[in-house]
C-alpha cells in the first residue's frame, strides 16, 4: 500500500504566513494598548490618587518604544522634557515607589546659601500661597529666593536677587500693601524652625505667618499604583483589540 501526502508544503507555507500575521497583529495590539487604554487608565489613577494633579502631570506619559513583529514590546513612560524643565518622573516616582524624596530645586537653592539646614526639607505653612493644584505658588517661591539672595545671577543678564533698598521698601509697605520682612528661625526660640513672614499690621502690631516649615523627614508612602492600572487596562482591552488586529492582518496578508 502506498500513501501519498499532497499539499504539505503549501500547508507549511500557510502556517508560516499565519504566524507572521499573528505577530504583526500582536504588534498592532501592543501599540494600540500603549497609545490609548494604558495611558487613559494611568491618568485616571492619577486623578484618583493624587491631590489635584496638574495638566502637565496628566499629560506626562508617552509611548517611548513601539512594538514591531520582530520585537513584541511596547513601552509607556514619562516624557523627557527639554529646556531644563523638571520631568514628571522626578517627582512622581516617590508617589509610585515611596521612600525619601530628593530635594526640590528651590530647596537646593536655599540650602546652598545656608537658609535650609542640612538634613531638612520644607513643607508649606499657614502663610504659603497655594495655587489651584495645591502647590506653593511660583511667584511666592521666586519672591522668597530673591529676598534671601539665593539666585545665581551669572549669565542671566538681569538681577533676580533683592537689594537692601528693596527689602527696606518691602518692610515699609504702602497704602495698599502691608509692610513685611522674611526671616529664618524659631519664633520665641521654641517654635517650629522655618521661614516666617513678619507682617506689620499697624504701629506696634505684628503678625507672624509661617511660610515654610523645615522638617527632617520628607518620606512618601506609595499611593500611585501605575502598574496595577496598566495591567487592568490590558486585561480588559487586549482580547477585542487583538481580534480586530488579526482580522485586519489576515485581510491585508500578502
Amino acid at each position: 500500500m502506498k500513501v501519498t501526502l499532497t499539499g504539505f508544503e503549501q500547508a507549511q507555507r500557510k502556517l508560516a504566513s499565519l504566524d507572521k500575521q499573528a505577530r504583526y497583529a500582536a504588534s498592532l495590539t501592543l501599540n494600540t494598548l500603549a497609545r490609548y487604554p494604558v495611558q487613559d487608565a494611568v491618568r485616571h489613577e492619577m486623578r484618583d490618587s493624587l491631590d489635584r494633579p496638574t495638566p502637565f502631570t496628566l499629560n506626562s506619559l508617552s509611548v517611548t518604544k513601539r512594538a514591531t513583529a520582530a520585537d513584541l514590546t511596547a513601552v509607556v513612560d514619562f516624557k523627557q522634557v527639554a529646556g531644563g524643565s523638571r520631568p514628571a518622573s522626578d517627582y512622581l516616582r516617590w508617589q509610585v515607589s515611596g521612600g525619601q524624596r530628593r530635594l526640590k530645586g528651590f530647596e537646593v537653592a536655599l540650602r546652598s546659601i545656608g537658609v535650609l539646614p542640612g538634613g531638612y526639607f520644607v513643607t508649606p505653612g499657614q502663610g504659603a500661597k497655594m495655587d489651584a493644584y495645591g502647590n506653593v505658588s511660583r511667584g511666592q517661591i521666586v519672591a522668597i529666593l530673591s529676598y534671601f539672595r539665593a539666585f545665581r545671577e551669572e549669565g542671566r543678564g538681569f538681577k533676580m536677587n533683592s537689594t537692601a533698598a528693596t527689602r527696606a521698601r518691602l518692610a515699609r509697605g504702602t497704602r495698599s500693601r502691608l509692610g513685611f520682612r522674611y526671616f529664618v528661625g524659631r519664633p520665641g526660640g521654641r517654635g517650629q524652625l522655618g521661614i516666617y513672614q513678619d507682617v506689620r499690621i499697624a504701629a506696634g502690631v505684628r503678625e507672624l505667618l509661617p511660610v515654610f516649615i523645615f522638617v527632617q523627614w520628607a518620606r512618601y508612602e506609595p499611593r500611585l499604583d501605575v502598574q496595577a492600572a496598566a495591567d487592568l487596562a490590558v486585561k480588559r482591552e487586549a482580547a477585542p483589540i487583538f481580534q480586530a488586529a488579526l482580522a485586519q492582518a489576515l485581510r491585508t496578508a500578502r
